[in-house]
């Protein structure tokens, strides 16, 4: 199976390894990103709010080195 990128002579084969492990870490680490991005931003709104007890329960090492 192949992709005609519209170009001619240049086409993107789907089932080629290195395309397929691009595509599979890319979603990974996107979802990974997405959800650190999500926790900082309630972390930062909690910040905001000035909620101390919000803020402790998001204290988390993990966290932390994740961010």
């Amino acid at each position: 199976m192949s992709l005609n990128l519209g170009i001619p002579g240049l086409s993107l084969s789907l089932t080629s390894a290195p395309v397929g492990l691009a595509v599979t870490f890319s979603v990974i680490f996107l979802m990974i990103d997405f959800t650190v991005i999500a926790y900082a931003t309630r972390i930062y709104s909690a910040a905001d709010r000035g909620d101390a007890a919000a803020l402790k329960s998001y204290n988390s090492l993990g966290w932390a080195i994740a961010a």
